[in-house]
């Protein structure tokens, strides 16, 4: 039996009938769960959305008739190259059907890992989202707005100028 489920719930009676043909129907009690397609197994961030990919995965290997121990490497890349989604997306898919591949090898279900070869398609850089940066009138005008009459506001603008004269992170002036 195998299932597949967002979150590591189980699945439903649908998908762990499509994921019986997809193994091929030799009645291998494998289980497959957002569990065991997370990076290193563990729950966290990844979870839901690598245990949707890996389901989305085998559903297109069983609409165009694929067993898991005919998906090749071609296949994987077909996927990768006409998946819908953005380029994250897309990279956070083929991560997932590796993943999905090196669990099937070391579980002994298929001989190599289909998805360790295949490229992650076009490079995806941010080039948006930079710091924002203070002009010196609106550090002026900040520094300017602590009272410095009393000891909390000379508490308070201590770190603020050590921030602002010397290009230092917050956790670094914390920590001194």
């Amino acid at each position: 039996m195998a299932s597949t489920g967002a979150g590591g719930e189980g699945g439903r009676g649908g998908e762990r009938r499509a994921c019986r043909e997809l193994w091929g129907g030799r009645g291998d009690a494998v289980e497959v769960r957002a569990t065991n397609v997370t990076p290193g197994g563990r729950p966290g961030k990844a979870r839901k959305p690598y245990g949707l990919a890996v389901g989305q995965f085998l559903a297109w290997c069983k609409a165009r008739g694929l067993r898991l121990s005919n998906v090749f490497r071609l296949h994987v890349a077909t996927y990768i190259r006409t998946h819908p989604g953005s380029v994250p997306t897309v990279k956070q898919y083929l991560a997932a059907s590796r993943v999905l591949g090196d669990w099937l090898v070391v579980s002994q279900v298929i001989p190599a890992n289909p998805a360790a070869a295949v490229r992650g398609g076009p490079k995806h850089v941010v080039t948006k989202g930079g710091t924002q940066v203070l002009t010196p009138a609106e550090a002026r005008k900040l520094l300017e707005h602590i009272d410095t009459g009393t000891l909390v506001g000379l508490r308070d603008r201590a770190p603020f100028s050590v921030m602002l004269y010397r290009f230092a992170r917050v956790s670094a002036v914390l920590g001194m």
